[in-house]
C-alpha cells in the first residue's frame, strides 16, 4: 500500500519465496491498512486549513483593521 504524505518505518521480514512473504507482509501491513482513515484525514485537514486559512485569516484582519 502507497503512502504518498508520511514516511511511516516498517520491518519487513526477508523471506527466499513470495508464498512464504504472504503471511509477514500481511502482518506488517495490517497497521497501515487499519491507519488508512486517520492518515488522509489528516491530510485532509491539513490541505483544508492551508487553503482556507490563507483566505480567512487576511479577510478577518483586514475587516478588523478597517473597523
Amino acid at each position: 500500500m502507497e503512502n504518498c504524505f508520511a514516511a511511516l518505518p516498517m520491518r519487513i521480514p526477508l523471506v527466499s519465496t513470495m508464498k512464504e512473504a504472504y503471511k509477514p507482509i500481511s502482518k506488517v501491513t495490517k497497521k497501515i491498512k487499519t491507519q488508512f482513515a486517520y492518515i488522509y484525514s489528516s491530510y485532509f485537514v491539513a490541505f483544508w486549513t492551508a487553503v482556507l486559512g490563507a483566505r480567512l485569516i487576511p479577510r478577518v484582519v483586514i475587516h478588523n483593521v478597517s473597523m
